[in-house]
This record gives C-alpha cells, structure tokens and sequence, in this order.
C-alpha cells in the first residue's frame, strides 16, 4: 500500500498480486521491480567503488611511506544534490514519525492508467522491521518539498510528519450490522482510496500547532492518538495538512471507514464474531482488572488491509452528518451530508467503550462544534 514501510521481497511479491488482481498493474509491476533489486543485493557499480576505494587506501598508504609525511586530506564537500543527513542518531521507527516529499504524495495519487516510472535508486525507508530489504515505490523518505505549493517556504513548515497512509482497493461490500441505527444494511460500492494507517498522533498534531493553524490540545506522549478534538478542529488540521504538503487531504466517508475497518470480512469484528482479548484497546475487553487506559498507536494487531486502531482507541471523526438510520443512504460510498445540521458521525468506539462499540459496524455521533476527551481522527485521501 502507499505506507511509509518496508516490506520483505516475499511479502512485497504478495502485494503486488493483490494490486495485480484490482487492476493495478503498474504498482504490481513496481512491487515486483523492487523485490527482485533487494534479493540481488548491492549493485554492481556499488562494489566496484568500494574496490576501487580500497585500491585508493593502499596507494595512499603507499605514498605516505616513500615521502615520509602526511597527506592532509581534503575537506569533505557534499555531492551535487546530496541530501545532508543529521548526526544525532539512526533514523526514528516511531510509526507516528516520518518525513515526507511531495513527489511521494503525488505517486500515492497518480492515476493507475499512468504510473510513475519507479526510482533509479531504491528508497531508503524508516520502518519497525529492520530486516526488510525491499523498498516500496509509492513510499519515500519523504523531505523538505513538503511546502513547495509557497515560493518562500518557512523552515518551520519546510519539514513535517505526514501521516502514514495505507492503499485501500476499491470494492462493493454489505454496510451495516445490528442495531437500528445500522440499518438496513446495504450494498455499498468503494473506489479506491487511501487512508492513514494509524489515527492522527500527539506529535502529528503539534506540528500544526507549531504552525498556529491548530488549537492546542495536546497532552501526552508523541505516539498516543491526539484526543479532544472537536470535528471543527479535524476540519483545522486537514486544512493546514493540505495547504503544506499541497494534496487534498479530508475525513473518509463513513462508508469509506467501514468497508476499511472491515478488511473485507463481514463478521462482527475483522477477526470474527465474538471480541478476543488483544486484538483491540477498549473496556473490558482484554485484562478484566485493568484500567481502561488510552494506548500508542499500533498497539494490536492490524487488520487485513494493514490499519491500526479501526475499532477501539480512539473515537474518529468520518465526514458524514448523522442519520438515525441507512434508510436513503448513498450507495456510491460518498459522504452523506445535511447542510442543517452540526451533529456528526464518529466511528470505532473508543477505550473507554465496551466491545460492542470496536464493531466494524457500530456507529455513533456528537455535535462537531464540541470537544471531547476520546475524539480523534484520521485522514484520507482520494486518488
């Protein structure tokens, strides 16, 4: 998917038939490309340098001998295009953090008619599995163009975390489940879209802060959910995330959400009918004795379409207004809004809920003017 991740040359393989299957050939071709580069190792132009770099040392070591005294080296003068690297440490596996290009938002958006030729170089990509080698075309170390839609960009916005995003295929799926307000249940149909893998963190939101485009309510660790935050202030951040990075980020559809949460099934929960404990952060529904307690992102297992935290966490606003019921709701998937009002849907429940709220198909709403202390978000992005 368009995540900011690496993936093994195997596991790479099997995504690019599921890509290959939804019709998307050049990203499957891609996929492929890349698997087959890390399995060979090292290029060859690579470990002709490093011989000829050896050959370097000797005839130095060499030449130091007969002329008896020391050859200053010359200053270190960066290449012509060369990215610097900070010297504070290893890049950060923190999921929540990451740089990002505008040339990587704009492969993730391309059309699938007319892919992006990949890279001549593969990208080095910060991720939790160290022992990954192949590198995703649609995920790049993603840098300072962040603000290129300004002719003077500010050093502050030059830079920012954008939000992991995952590829969801487009598909027709069953919407609804049990309870009234979920009814009827109906056939809806999906395009293709892209989600973020995890719900907006502390220290993705700060950043918008940072920029005064943000109110401040943020407490708690970078890699925890930013909660207390009305639909009003999601609105905020997507605006200031849009006008950054120069993409049109937004809230998904309620549809968009479900079929995502869903990952395909149609059970209750992604993983069956009944709640199991560890496969979701809400009440009672893991250590019976144990605080109900918000958590960091990515703390259970994903689902099959690779996100975090859909069902449990944190509430998340989607972009439709509340209706009691389906009854009239669209099939395309788009966002089903009623100018006159300000009540809207929030969805996943939270960890203060019990596990009839992480259902895939539950459905909540609250007013979006008003702030509450499990509310979230998570970003979209059509492509």
């Amino acid at each position: 998917g368009v995540s900011i991740t690496q993936y093994a040359p195997d596991e790479a393989r099997s995504h690019a038939e599921i890509w290959q299957a939804h019709g998307h050939h050049g990203l499957a071709r891609h996929l492929r490309k890349a698997a087959a580069v890390a399995e060979r190792g090292p290029p060859m132009w690579s470990r002709a340098a490093a011989g000829l770099g050896a050959l370097l040392v000797a005839a130095a070591g060499s030449w130091f001998m007969l002329a008896r005294e020391p050859i200053p080296a010359p200053p270190a003068q960066p290449q012509a295009g060369e990215a610097s690297v900070p010297s504070s440490g290893p890049a950060s596996t923190d999921p929540a953090v990451r740089s990002v290009t505008m040339e990587a938002v704009s492969a993730a958006t391309a059309p699938a008619s007319a892919p992006a030729d990949p890279p001549s170089e593969a990208l080095a990509i910060a991720g939790p599995a160290p022992q990954v080698a192949a590198a995703v075309p649609l995920a790049a170390d993603l840098t300072a163009q962040a603000a290129s839609t300004t002719s003077t960009p500010s050093p502050e916005v030059a830079k920012i975390r954008l939000p992991d995003i995952v590829m969801i295929p487009g598909g027709t799926f069953a919407m609804g489940g049990t309870e009234s307000s979920e009814l009827p249940v109906h056939r809806v149909t999906i395009k293709p879209f892209a989600l973020g893998k995890y719900p907006i963190t502390i220290g993705e939101w700060k950043e918008c802060v940072a920029d005064k485009a943000c109110a401040d309510v943020t407490s708690g660790p970078d890699d925890n959910p930013i909660t207390n935050v009305s639909y009003d202030d999601a609105r905020d951040y997507l605006t200031w995330l849009s006008r950054t990075v120069g993409k049109p980020f937004r809230l998904p559809t309620e549809a968009e959400w479900e079929y995502a949460a869903r990952g395909g099934t149609s059970t209750a929960f992604w993983w069956g009918d009944q709640m199991r404990g560890g496969m979701a952060n809400c009440s009672r529904c893991n250590d019976a004795g144990a605080p109900a307690q918000l958590m960091k992102v990515g703390s259970f297992p994903a689902n099959p379409f690779g996100l975090f935290d859909m069902g449990g966490g944190v509430d998340q606003w989607v972009a439709d207004s509340w209706h009691k019921t389906y009854q009239g709701a669209p099939s395309d998937g788009s966002a089903w809004i009623d100018e006159q009002s300000f009540i809207r849907v929030i969805r996943s429940g939270s960890w203060k809920n019990d596990a009839s709220y992480a259902r895939s198909g539950s459905r909540d709403r609250y007013d979006g003017r008003v702030r509450y202390p499990t509310h979230g978000l998570r970003i979209a992005l059509s492509l």
